[in-house]
């Protein structure tokens, strides 16, 4: 009789083990939070250069160079993933007026000395406000978690306010307002540099 109680404890023992264990493997997945559609819709093949807006676009044609850079300001960082969007030359984002998901959208990946492209148009201002045209920037990767960045604005820009003019000042090299340059062709050209933190600024 005792070792049939001591067989059939041990039987349910190693069923509760079981179901630990399953319960430890199906955690991760079933509480694991949903990726952000930047995240979860980017490409798996990325390379310096991205087109957010294609020659078919209307628009004044712009080349944003840019670099990205680790915390400490100097290091350039391989393998960040840069995801830009912004709106289109009327200022709209889709063509019904709603915020998400964005038409123009694109995905880049830093190369050994940091560096990213995006071939686009020059963006417009949102009808009726008093915000300044931008892009939009998210990176992560390389060890650095999902973060966003202050959004690109452009000199000569109307709506760019003297404060905003003043913090790009401050900010150096680093400065989210800076100058357009007329290239080939009588198209835009810019750059921006951008210096990723080890701690995410989202919230979700």
């Amino acid at each position: 009789m005792g070792h049939w109680s001591n067989g059939k404890r041990g039987a349910a023992l190693g069923i509760v083990f079981l179901g630990v264990a399953l319960a430890i493997l199906l955690l991760p997945r079933v509480g694991a939070a949903p990726q952000a559609p930047e995240v979860a819709n980017a490409p798996a093949q990325l390379s310096r250069q991205a087109t957010i807006a294609g020659l078919e676009e209307p628009g004044e044609r712009l080349t944003i160079s840019g670099t990205v850079f680790a915390p400490d300001g100097t290091t350039p960082v391989a393998g960040i993933t840069v995801y830009a969007y912004q709106t289109d030359a009327t200022g709209h984002y889709t063509k019904t007026g709603a915020m998400r998901p964005p038409r123009l959208q694109g995905w880049a990946r830093t190369d050994t000395e940091g560096r990213f492209e995006f071939r686009t148009i020059r963006p417009g201002a949102y009808p009726g406000r008093s915000i300044p045209a931008h892009v939009h920037f998210i990176l992560w990767g390389a060890g650095y978690p999902r973060q966003w960045v202050d959004e690109l604005r452009f000199e000569g820009d109307p709506l760019v306010t003297r404060e905003m003019l003043a913090e790009a000042g401050a900010a150096g090299r680093f400065a989210a307002v800076v100058p357009l340059e007329r290239g080939a062709e009588r198209a835009f050209h810019c750059a921006v540099n951008f210096r990723v933190q080890k701690v995410s600024n989202f919230k979700d």
